[in-house]
């Protein structure tokens, strides 16, 4: 080879060798910034379906306050005397209130003049003896607002129903002051993108798809794209920049009518790490082996972070015993595998609890419910099922029992450390639940009429109803 050769081939070597290490940092570069857009997607995965139960959990509270409400309240009768026209002003709070309609349709809300509902859906689906949850509707103030209804039954007969109005900026301060609002938020819409759960600034905005519009986007279809994913019943992702911020929205369907719900969060992390190493190659070198171990770690965190915070969405957050829902969720499992011993289901509710709450207030009703709720948990097996079926009202389901009489073992065990523990008295309803039996709504209901039973013996009672017979569970 000519001496000349020798530079040429060494320039040739080592712009290759430049070449390739640009190529391979390339290749990582985008490997890791398709990884990093991978965590932060699971991450609001995560967040997202937390923030979905909270959502549903919400609605539900809503809707049994509603269901005690219409049980407890008289009938209206424009004589302005009822006994829930105290309860409405006592319970309306801005940007929500409530209201009772007559058969008729006159509404009357808390310190508000009666208007005319008749022809609104909402109540004549609950004339029809249906609980039901409106779609976003305007308010005579202008704001969005949507209006869960349960129908009033006496005797048999519809004789009126019970509203609650909730705008959408209330909804969404319960459900974005549940987790850090500085570090994401959260939309429930509709598929036409009318939002049922909004914040501050969204007011300007008719839907969320217009919101979008205006952002910096990748490609002008990204939002008909997104629209067209909602209207087929998909979850999907979307990237924009918003003030030379990139961010991230991940939207998935609430699980109420056809609503979505979803979360967005500024992808600040993400950028600069894209940023930092793009300035320098010996720094993006340098900086990826710290980058990957903190990435890990973050990671880690944040997975147990978040799978701790669904685990919370699983308790009641105020006496720390399962939900109602997750309650169901695992005494169905219950019912399903079991198939060769006894279990029990007992139905609880505190005696004279209203009383407690116009007496002493919330807070010592609070109080009390705690501690009936420790007592409970204290006095089961670890394996058995607490849970706060709403109100004042508990459940408790037991398993691998051998006979009937450990169930009653157990109630009578609440009702001596209640009185022993607490000022309060609890009324229990049992009800055996044979190998076969397999529908849980069933078991509720038997339970349910156990806890009735109950009642009507008086305070600090049991009633315990057999097993079905066989023939009815096959």
């Amino acid at each position: 080879m000519n001496k000349k050769e020798y530079p040429v081939s060494g320039i040739l070597a080592a712009g290759l060798l430049i070449a390739a290490l640009l190529g391979v940092m390339g290749i990582f570069y985008q490997n890791l910034q398709e990884k990093l857009f991978t965590q932060a997607v699971n991450n609001l995965v995560v967040t997202t379906q937390s923030d979905k139960l909270y959502f549903d959990q919400i609605i539900q509270n809503r809707l049994y306050w509603l269901e005690t409400i219409a049980e407890i309240s008289d009938v209206p009768d424009a004589e302005g005397q009822e006994n829930w026209q105290k309860i409405l002003n006592w319970q309306s709070v801005d940007g929500m209130r409530f209201g009772v309609a007559d058969a008729r349709g006159n509404l009357t809300y808390a310190k508000q003049a009666v208007m005319d509902i008749s022809d609104r859906e909402y109540f004549q689906a609950a004339m029809q003896r249906k609980t039901t949850i409106s779609g976003p509707l305007t308010t005579p103030e202008g704001e969005d607002s949507i209006v869960l209804t349960v129908p009033m039954i006496r005797q048999g007969e519809v004789q009126g129903a019970v509203c609650a109005e909730i705008t959408t900026t209330a909804l969404g301060a319960s459900l974005n002051n549940y987790a850090n609002p500085k570090a994401k938020a959260t939309l429930v819409f509709t598929p036409q993108g009318q939002l049922i759960s909004s914040y501050a600034g969204m007011e300007r905005y008719a839907t969320i798809y217009e919101m979008l519009e205006t952002m910096k986007l990748k490609s002008d279809d990204l939002v008909e794209q997104m629209r067209s994913e909602v209207l087929a019943g998909n979850s999907g992702t979307l990237t924009y920049y918003n003030g030379g911020q990139l961010r991230l929205l991940y939207y998935e369907p609430v699980g109420i009518q056809d609503w979505y719900i979803c979360s967005l969060v500024v992808m600040d992390a993400h950028e600069k790490i894209l940023q930092e190493m793009s300035a320098s190659a010996f720094g993006v070198l340098a900086a990826i082996l710290l980058i990957v171990i903190l990435l890990a770690a973050t990671g880690v965190y944040l997975i147990l972070y978040f799978q701790r915070r669904v685990k919370e969405a699983q308790k009641d957050p105020l006496t720390g015993v399962y939900t109602r829902l997750m309650a169901q969720r695992q005494a169905s499992r219950i019912l399903k595998e079991n198939r060769h011993t006894l279990c029990a289901c007992l139905f609880i509710d505190v005696d004279d609890f209203k009383t407690i709450n116009d007496h002493y207030g919330h807070d010592e009703g609070d109080r009390v419910l705690i501690s009936v709720s420790r007592v409970l948990r204290e006095s089961v097996r670890s394996h058995d099922i607490v849970s706060r079926y709403g109100g004042d009202e508990f459940t408790v389901w037991l398993n691998n029992l051998k006979q009937e009489q450990e169930a009653r073992d157990i109630a009578q065990r609440f009702l001596t450390r209640i009185d022993q523990q607490t000022t309060v008295h609890i009324s229990v309803g049992i009800v055996m639940v044979s190998p076969q039996e397999r529908d849980y709504e069933a078991v509720l209901k038997r339970a349910d009429q156990a806890l009735y039973q109950a009642k009507q013996k008086g305070k600090n009672q049991i009633c315990l109803i057999p097993a079905a017979p066989e023939e009815e569970n096959l």
